[in-house]
C-alpha cells in the first residue's frame, strides 16, 4: 500500500508493507505467566489457627482470599516449615478446602527456568505469613495495590499478637 500526503508544503510518498504476527500457544502462555502474580502462603497461623503439629481451625477469610487469587489466574505456593506427614496433612487439608497449590515448598517451574536454578528462597510477588512484619521504610502499598489484592478482609488492617 502506498500513501501520499503533503506535510508543511512537502509531498511525501510512504510505502507500507502489511505485517501480521501470529501468537503461538507457547508465546501466549509466556505472556500469561508474565502478567500473573505469585502468592506464597504460610500454613500454621495463616491458613489455619496455629495448633502445630495438629491442624488448627481454618481461617475462612484467608481461604476465600486464596481461592479468589487462584480464580483470578494467579499462582499460589504453599510455603511452610511443615515436612513429611505433617506437610501431607496440610496439603490434604487445603485440597479438601478447595485449594490446590501450584507448588509446595518449592519455586514454580517457570521461575526455576528464568533464574536458571532453584534457590532455597521461594520467589513470590507477595508473601502472606502470620510472622510478616510490615515496615513503612521497606514496604509500601498503594491504593491500587490494595484494590488489586481485594482490599482488606474486614475493611481494616488489624494488629495481632504473635504467640
Amino acid at each position: 500500500m502506498i500513501l501520499y500526503g503533503v506535510v508543511h508544503g512537502a509531498e511525501y510518498e510512504i510505502s507500507l508493507k502489511p505485517t501480521c504476527e501470529f501468537i503461538t500457544d507457547s508465546r501466549k502462555e509466556s505472556i500469561m505467566k508474565q502478567s500473573a502474580k505469585i502468592y506464597s502462603f504460610d500454613f500454621d497461623g495463616t491458613i489455619v489457627q496455629n495448633k502445630y503439629p495438629e491442624i488448627g481451625e481454618p481461617i475462612s477469610e484467608v481461604i476465600q482470599f486464596i481461592q479468589r487469587v487462584k480464580a483470578d489466574g494467579n499462582y499460589i505456593i504453599l510455603n511452610t516449615m511443615r515436612e513429611g506427614k505433617h506437610l501431607n496433612q496440610a496439603v490434604d487439608f487445603c485440597r479438601d478446602n478447595g485449594i490446590v497449590f501450584d507448588a509446595v515448598n518449592d519455586n514454580l517451574p517457570h521461575m526455576q527456568a528464568y533464574f536458571k536454578n532453584n534457590p532455597r528462597k521461594i520467589f513470590a510477588n507477595y508473601y502472606i505469613d502470620d510472622h510478616n512484619l510490615f515496615m513503612p521504610e521497606i514496604n509500601s502499598i498503594t491504593s491500587e495495590d490494595y484494590e488489586e489484592l481485594g482490599g482488606s478482609f474486614g475493611g481494616t488492617i488489624e494488629q495481632r499478637d504473635i504467640q
